[in-house]
């Protein structure tokens, strides 16, 4: 089962820097998640699929700043899964801070910090938080 993980790792991978097959390449990356051995940086690339996917995840306002939460969720598994990635997780986060949601935003669509909410963009949900 490692090894089908750590092989997933490297298509996805190969699909998203390579190809840009960017659906192909994050069910791939995804699947290689639970590689003991790949498995963090696996998680960086959903995270980094995340960010190229993040620009059509509607509302630039809203919606693709929640999908940055997704990004930066991605990025502090990776490194926690894998400490050697540790820099350039860390590096990334800093980039994506920048433009996680405005409270402002949240408060005009009644949706509070911490609040779980469902990004159909990503196939998955964000606890909200706030750059402000």
């Amino acid at each position: 089962e490692d090894k089908a993980a750590e092989y997933n790792y490297w298509i996805g991978y190969t699909k998203f820097f390579k190809k840009d097959q960017v659906g192909g390449a994050l069910a791939n990356a995804r699947k290689g998640m639970s590689s003991s051995e790949y498995g963090g940086k696996a998680t960086m690339l959903v995270g980094d699929i995340y960010a190229k996917l993040s620009r059509s995840c509607g509302d630039p306002a809203w919606e693709q700043r929640l999908a940055v939460i997704a990004v930066i969720d991605k990025y502090a598994s990776a490194k926690a899964k894998d400490p050697s990635i540790s820099d350039e997780a860390n590096r990334k986060i800093g980039i994506y801070n920048a433009s996680l949601p405005e409270r402002q935003a949240g408060f005009m669509r009644k949706v509070s910090e911490g609040q779980s909410v469902s990004l159909s963009c990503l196939g998955e949900s964000v606890k909200v938080r706030f750059i402000d």
